[in-house]
């Protein structure tokens, strides 16, 4: 766990993530510290999805844009989420549901999760030591299309 205070939130943990991407979204806004596990291996994940979603789109002149939903997530946090396993992922600091500008167009659309999605694939087929989780969430109840990242260790898929 890490102890984190409002001033360390824009603290580089990655190449394109911060600390304020893991923070819990529970309903303590001014309650500090704050505490945040977060797994290495979520990160190396996270960043070779996005190494290769640059990687695939290079020449592109747009930002590759990202959203972290939810990352780390207390227990307490995690029960009141409606869907949410009670063995949540995030819990334990490997998860992370995000949203990507994959097509660099400005917008999170469904071609987006479809790039994450390809993206995620071809990272946990060269590094098998990164298998997890990935969740797609891309029904019209969503304001936009995320994906579900995480590093459990074992491949599982499925649609929420």
């Amino acid at each position: 766990f890490l102890e984190v205070y409002p001033q360390y939130l824009d603290l580089a943990v990655s190449k394109h993530l911060r600390l304020r991407h893991f923070v819990t979204h529970d309903d303590q806004a001014e309650a500090w510290p704050k505490y945040v596990a977060l797994s290495p291996r979520l990160l190396d994940k996270l960043e070779l999805v996005l190494a290769q979603l640059e990687s695939d789109r290079a020449g592109s002149t747009g930002q590759l844009e990202l959203e972290v939903h939810s990352g780390f997530r207390t227990p307490g946090h995690n029960r009141r989420i409606s869907g949410a396993a009670k063995d949540s992922r995030h819990q334990y600091g490997d998860a992370a549901d995000v949203v990507v500008d994959a097509n660099r167009n400005g917008r999170f659309d469904h071609n987006d999760y479809r790039l994450v999605v390809a993206a995620v694939e071809f990272v946990e087929r060269n590094y098998p030591d990164l298998a997890g989780g990935l969740g797609i969430y891309a029904s019209r109840r969503y304001a936009k299309p995320y994906v579900h990242i995480d590093a459990r260790g074992r491949r599982s898929r499925w649609r929420g």
